[in-house]
């Protein structure tokens, strides 16, 4: 299965060619432990000296992965949103690379369901929503003044036409702490408000479904123009 060849001496940083390739190798061996007769709860001496990320090599291929590939993992196993991970679906080595990544599973089945969570309550729709309404409809001690009308205004544009949250200046923070704020504010416009991982992953959910729709529209063109 291997196909490194001769290992390289023992703690010299792995070049991206290597990564790849262990990592395409960790991706053939889980596919295998799938399949009818696999073994998914254990992997060979050799293999785990490869990928044990307390080695110097494992160490280097566990550190490629981000949290969010490695949540992928899991929700794979999830049937639908909300329902519990199967864990004994799921390869011995990214196991240990959750576990180490999160600290224990409970963690894990938590990070993994507020993921699913995210993607329900943020659909790739949700540009279309945006609206001032909410901000103009709620009675304040001081109203929105013309020039803090027009920002919101802008913020609600700049997040339709980009579909994600707008970035904003620290002037622009600062208008908005009269309406208890910038979170706040968004919130109330139907503006995502995540940050960090789940503000990335939610960015790459958001391309990969613009990507499947105009995928499928374009193979719905070809099927009527013949």
């Amino acid at each position: 299965m291997s196909t490194q060849g001769k290992p390289p001496s023992q703690g010299r940083p792995l070049t991206e060619k290597e990564l790849a390739s262990y990592r395409r190798q960790l991706a053939e061996l889980d596919e295998a432990a799938h399949r009818p007769g696999g073994d998914l709860s254990r992997c060979d001496t050799a293999t785990w000296d490869i990928f044990d990320p307390n080695g110097w090599r494992g160490r280097q291929i566990y550190d490629s992965f981000s949290s969010e590939e490695l949540l992928d993992v899991v929700i794979r196993t999830m049937a639908h949103r909300g329902h519990k991970p199967d864990y004994n679906d799921i390869y011995c080595v990214c196991l240990r690379y959750l576990r180490r990544r999160f600290g224990n599973l409970a963690e894990v089945t938590e990070q993994a369901k507020r993921r699913m969570r995210n993607e329900q309550q943020w659909p790739i729709d949700w540009p279309e929503r945006v609206s001032v309404t909410p901000i103009l409809e709620k009675r304040w001690r001081e109203p929105p003044d013309e020039t803090e009308l027009a920002l919101l205004k802008d913020l609600c544009r700049r997040a339709r036409e980009t579909g994600m949250t707008p970035e904003l200046t620290p002037e622009e923070k600062a208008r908005l702490n009269k309406f208890g704020g910038a979170g706040q504010v968004m919130k109330m416009m139907g503006i995502p408000i995540l940050r960090g991982s789940e503000l990335r992953h939610l960015k790459k959910y958001w391309q990969e479904e613009r990507e499947k729709q105009a995928a499928g529209a374009a193979t719905k063109n070809m099927e009527e123009t013949k």
